[in-house]
């Protein structure tokens, strides 16, 4: 995605964990994390959208660690980010139980 010649690090975006299962540990979060902070990827609002336990403490400790760089909310349905970031995600992204 950031590798697209139209991508900006001004855009907003979401990222939908919800049916996800995470295998990936929180020192690869770490560096994942690390990651986005040394390529300066984002600035825009995002939205994280997790359901599962698990899913939702690594948002959280990935939030966390990027808050200083752009503002990331972490939301468990569709409705609650398209209202965060004031757009309709509906036609991209559908309620899951």
């Amino acid at each position: 995605m950031v590798a697209h010649p139209q991508f900006s690090t001004e855009f907003d975006g979401v990222a939908d964990y919800r049916d996800a299962k995470v295998r990936f540990t929180a020192a690869e979060l770490a560096g994942l994390t690390q990651s986005v902070k040394d390529r300066d990827m984002a600035h825009g609002t995002w939205c994280l959208l997790a359901s599962g336990p698990l899913e939702t403490a690594m948002m959280n400790l990935f939030q966390r660690n990027l808050k200083a760089l752009h503002p990331i909310a972490i939301f468990s349905t569709v409705a609650a980010a398209s209202n965060h970031l004031n757009r309709d995600l509906s036609a991209y992204l559908v309620e899951t139980d």
